[in-house]
């Protein structure tokens, strides 16, 4: 399996930018392929009524998802968001495999510097792909500015040969948990 924004993704992407409007900045755990062309995004745009910003498309040339699929002409992560307004995207990732902007191991603690610095974070499968799952959910958490949001998705069922599964109970405890919010 690869990190990407497919169909399913990119839906849930659109509808929570009709819910509250991405910010400029848009962080990415991992640089993401896009699992779609051109035309498939602003059909999924025209569906919810939304009109592309103007920005530049480009096709991906670079992610090792893309490049396996070289004749499907996927957009990039950057084509996409641009689309639904977002000016600049920051991929983080422990390497700068795929051209990563920040680098920073999610095994360990968070460096102060990146503390609440994301408003709106876009994980393609990290989770099942991390060594301490714990302080990985932690520096997310942290990575977020009060109110940000997240959207995690990793391959995490029976159907993928998993050697992690983590239900949608485990990241209500952590965020709900660690919010300080007594009501719950």
């Amino acid at each position: 399996m690869l990190m990407g924004i497919d169909l399913f993704h990119a839906e849930m992407i659109v509808r929570e930018h009709l819910f509250r409007p991405l910010p400029e900045t848009v962080h990415l755990l991992g640089r993401q392929t896009v699992l779609f062309g051109e035309e498939t995004a602003r059909s999924l745009l025209s569906r919810y009524g939304i009109f592309p910003a103007a920005s530049k498309v480009v096709l991906d040339t670079a992610t090792v998802g893309a490049k396996a699929a070289a004749d499907r002409g996927y957009i990039t992560d950057e084509t996409f968001f641009g689309m639904l307004g977002v000016k600049e995207i920051k991929a983080i990732d422990h390497s700068d495999y795929e051209a990563a902007d920040v680098i920073v191991d999610l095994n360990q603690p968070l460096p102060e510097a990146l503390e609440g610095n994301a408003d709106f974070i876009f994980g393609g499968s990290v989770l099942d792909n991390i060594f301490d799952p714990a302080t990985y959910i932690k520096n997310i958490g942290q990575l977020l500015k009060p109110g940000g949001r997240l959207i995690d998705q990793n391959i995490c069922s029976f159907h993928h040969h998993p050697y992690i599964l983590a239900s949608p109970a485990w990241y209500f405890d952590y965020f709900v948990g660690s919010s300080g919010n007594s009501e719950g």
